[in-house]
């Protein structure tokens, strides 16, 4: 658990010029002047020992006099105690860190102005009497003070298992008409400025929930569902899905289905994506969908899919829509049947437009595209990277957003030297009057890259790992990216007799790194984990200890790594036929912040999905699960709450 977990307050005090004792707060008659800092009365959540807060709480301050609005909405923040300046390779941190805007969370304030009755002892009358005695008669006072209530709620929820500070800075102030200096700024100004304060606060961790049918719809018609998948954006989420009847013609469809975040249930009924009555006419009714890729943005989503046009022709349709409201879709491309469209994806970068791409015949397709409400999306621009003797062959998308993907692109090109034969390179492409891209070299090699991997944070500083090699040379490479240009590739330390087979990275936001691998020395299978952690604002890091995360006998294989916005994260692999996952906790010591190997379900056979609900630490599992006769989707939440 947490170190001192428990809600404390602190108070420092500040030296206020020209003030003196008075009755704090109360009312003053007119000739006397409040020369008193206001104080915090009370806190809710109330300062109870080894008290863990909801991650939904909000927070009440009770303050003894009326304060300044303005100066109250720009001095309270909300700040991520996570693991920062990283001097020892067994500690993850402490909370003596270097705070970067992206510690800061966003708040909903409010106020309110209240009566609050205080007592006071008044003396009415002093006498001595004939011994000499002094006798004081004194009454009960009841004022009432005018004051100000300060409600402080996250905006979203709090993260699973993370620390936070909510601090009131040194510049608000009361609205005493009394001449002070401000403490921020030095400046002449009035009111009596409040000593800053702060309560520190912790969350518990969450826990796997029971499975739930996706498709529960269809449970009953025999439906197969080939591939599975989840987008979220702010409150919403969407659960889309491939099935195949094995009524007429065995046709595969794709739907989807709202997921709603704070009931974490589905909710409605599933929807035809591929398909919609009433908005696509009676055309193409019944082609055979391939694959599909969702994304979202705010309240809308968008959906990109191949079908089976006719026995010699594919081709690749798009669609958007808000809610209830499903737009027209477009058919934007078509190829040849001889080769297959692969690595179909499509990446909202703003509201209303985003990317699509996908590999075909060895080339590179990337669209841009953006769509008007209630219209089809219309295609801005287009590029295609391959043909000839150069060959794309994998692709990984990477990060987005602002108008830009980062696309990870291994590709060999047969005209070059053997030693450079393969190339992976950094392909950022940006909606500039259309579509324009920009290639950085990562690594020259005479080795095949392969399960690429990688992200980059907030200052789009980036990490990328593969795996590359033949036999016990086979290894996993890292690479890091300052910003401007890739560092010389590395190795992660691993057994020179063990064979890498699968890999994967995170990258947070705040530049902090999880690498994990699978490796094979016999016939044992060893999934691990190793992290990079910047120290001086990613000058330098810190690489702690290799962590051996589970082992066996029986084969590991799809080993994801996905991590939230507080530097938490969940590891999850199918150890065949189980998925298996360990959890990642920060603030606790490296050797001590990984959990317990857990079964949460069978493995289906393909990839399972890890997707984040949020970046509140809640994650869902989605994975096809055996009924009678036929394969269905089911998904299962890891929270705090049911």
């Amino acid at each position: 658990m947490f170190k001192n977990i428990a809600i404390s307050l602190f108070v420092s005090s500040v030296a206020l010029s020209g003030c003196s004792s008075s009755n704090n707060g109360t009312v003053l008659p007119d000739d006397e002047v409040d020369n008193v800092a206001p104080r915090v009365r009370s806190v809710e959540p109330p300062e109870v020992a080894a008290t863990l807060v909801p991650t939904n709480s909000q927070f009440r301050f009770d303050y003894d006099e009326l304060l300044d609005s303005s100066t109250l909405s720009e001095n309270v923040t909300l700040n991520s105690l996570k693991s920062r300046n990283i001097f020892e390779t067994s500690l993850l941190g402490s909370k003596d860190f270097n705070r970067f805007d992206v510690d800061k969370r966003a708040i909903n304030l409010t106020e309110s102005q209240v009566i609050f009755t205080r007592s006071r002892t008044e003396v009415v009358r002093e006498t001595i009497d004939e011994d000499g005695v002094k006798n004081t008669e004194t009454r009960t006072v009841i004022d009432e003070v005018p004051a100000t209530t300060v409600f402080v709620e996250p905006q979203g929820r709090l993260a699973l298992w993370s620390l936070y500070s909510l601090e009131f800075g040194a510049g608000i102030r009361d609205l005493s008409p009394i001449e002070s200096i401000s403490p921020i700024d030095g400046s002449v100004t009035t009111g009596n400025f409040a000593s800053p304060n702060s309560i520190e606060f912790g969350t518990a961790d969450g826990e796997w929930r029971s499975f739930v049918d996706v498709n529960n719809d269809f449970l009953s018609n025999g439906f197969n569902v080939s591939k599975v998948d989840f987008v979220s954006a702010d409150d919403q989420g969407y659960v889309a899905w491939l099935q195949q009847s094995q009524a007429i013609d065995a046709l595969s469809l794709l739907y989807i289905k709202e997921f709603n975040q704070d009931s974490q249930s589905l909710v409605g009924q599933a929807v035809r994506l591929d398909y919609v009555d009433g908005v696509d006419g009676g055309s193409n009714v019944s082609n055979d969908v391939l694959d599909f890729s969702t994304s979202i943005f705010g309240n809308e989503y968008c959906a990109t899919w191949s079908y089976k046009e006719t026995a010699s022709l594919q081709g690749v349709y798009l669609r958007c829509a808000s809610g209830d409201q499903i737009y027209p879709r477009i058919n934007f491309v078509s190829h040849s049947a001889a080769n297959s469209i692969t690595s179909l994806g499509i990446h909202m970068t703003g509201a209303s437009s985003g990317f699509v791409s996908y590999l075909y015949d060895e080339q590179l397709y990337v669209y841009s595209f953006s769509v008007a409400s209630n219209s089809a999306p219309t295609i801005d621009g287009s590029e295609v990277v391959g043909g000839g003797s150069l060959a794309v062959v994998e692709v990984e998308v990477v990060d987005y957003g602002n108008d830009r993907i980062d696309i990870l692109v291994v590709s060999s090109d047969t005209s070059k030297a053997a030693n450079e034969q393969y190339a992976l390179e950094h392909a950022v492409y940006q909606r500039d009057n259309g579509l324009s891209s920009d290639a950085r070299l990562i690594q020259a090699s005479g080795t095949l890259q392969e399960d690429i991997s990688g992200g980059f944070d907030y200052l789009q500083r980036g990490v990328v790992g593969w795996s590359a090699g033949a036999g016990f040379g086979r290894n996993f490479f890292t690479a890091k990216f300052n910003g401007a240009s890739w560092s010389t590739p590395s190795p992660i330390a691993k057994n020179a007799n063990a064979v890498v087979v699968d890999s994967d990275v995170f990258v947070f936001d705040d530049g902090q790194v999880l690498f994990t691998w699978i490796s094979q020395q016999g016939g044992e299978y060893t999934v691990s984990a190793q992290g990079l952690f910047p120290v001086d604002s990613n000058s330098a890091f810190v690489i702690p200890s290799v962590i051996k995360l589970d082992s066996s006998f029986s084969e590991i294989s799809e080993v994801q790594v996905m991590g939230d916005r507080e530097g938490n994260a969940l590891v999850l692999f199918a150890r065949n036929p189980r998925n298996i996952a360990v959890r990642f906790r920060q603030n606790i010591e490296w050797n001590s912040a990984w959990g317990d190997a857990e079964d949460v379900g069978v493995y289906g056979g393909t990839k399972p999905v890890l997707k984040p609900i949020a970046e509140d630490g809640r994650f869902m599992l989605l994975d096809k699960q055996s009924r009678i006769g036929f394969d269905a989707a089911a998904l299962r939440v890891f929270s705090d709450f049911n």
